[in-house]
């Protein structure tokens, strides 16, 4: 019999992209980290001579009230501010001095394929903890520990990852690293980014939508528990 302790909630998979477009409708936002690379730079390369309309950052920028962007690189700022609405500042979350710089605080923080790139999670969370207006909302997604395509890819010993990721997440283990950092979860999914061709189409959204807990990603909402 399973302990209630390790049940993970009954949940759906839905479209990162969407769900998110969706959720920052007329918020005032604070979006950590726009995509890319940083030390590897081949990934870096590609990410910046690509098409830019359709990321995800320009796609959230039109759909909020307002938006501000943090993003560690500089050149990545370069590339979307010309073309993406917004308020654009250069810097780290991890960074104890990283509320100073930013000097205001957000309905909900955007915080997207972001946490499995760190190293310090406290720092981080920490940080988000102090940006928040009263009452404010965290969206966090990473990537699913449980991923089934990964799996797949593992059988001719292929790591399916970024290699500058440094951890994969669980319904659980993220559920105890936000209450550690005083943030409880409302609400709970797993997720996916919509597969470009029409045979993953119909195989991973099938497979999807019968056993969720197998999707690509996890994506939450946290609120302050302090």
């Amino acid at each position: 019999m399973i302990e209630e302790r390790y049940r993970i909630p009954k949940t759906v998979a839905i479209e990162r992209t969407i769900f998110t477009e969706n959720f920052v409708t007329g918020k005032d936002i604070l979006h950590i980290g726009i995509g890319g690379a940083i030390h590897d730079l081949k990934l870096k390369s590609k990410f910046l001579s690509s098409d830019i309309s359709n990321w995800f950052h320009s796609r959230i920028s039109l759909r909020a009230k307002s938006i501000v962007t943090l993003e560690l690189e500089q050149d990545n700022i370069d590339k979307f501010e010309s073309q993406v609405p917004g308020e654009y500042i250069c810097g780290d979350i991890t960074d104890n001095n990283i509320t100073k710089s930013i000097n205001r605080k957000f309905d909900l923080i955007i915080f997207t394929e972001i946490i499995e790139h760190l190293d310090c999670y406290h720092s981080a969370l920490g940080n988000i903890q102090n940006l928040l207006n009263p009452g404010g909302q965290l969206l966090i997604s990473t990537i699913n520990a449980f991923n089934i395509f990964m799996f797949m890819k593992l059988a001719r010993r292929y790591e399916s990852n970024h290699i500058e990721h440094t951890a994969y997440f669980s319904y659980i283990t993220l559920n105890r690293l936000l209450s550690m950092n005083d943030f409880s979860i409302k609400e709970f999914y797993f997720s996916y980014d919509h597969p470009k061709s029409l045979f993953k189409r119909i195989v991973k959204l099938s497979l999807m939508r019968v056993f969720p807990q197998y999707s690509q990603g996890i994506l939450l909402i946290a609120e302050s528990s302090r």
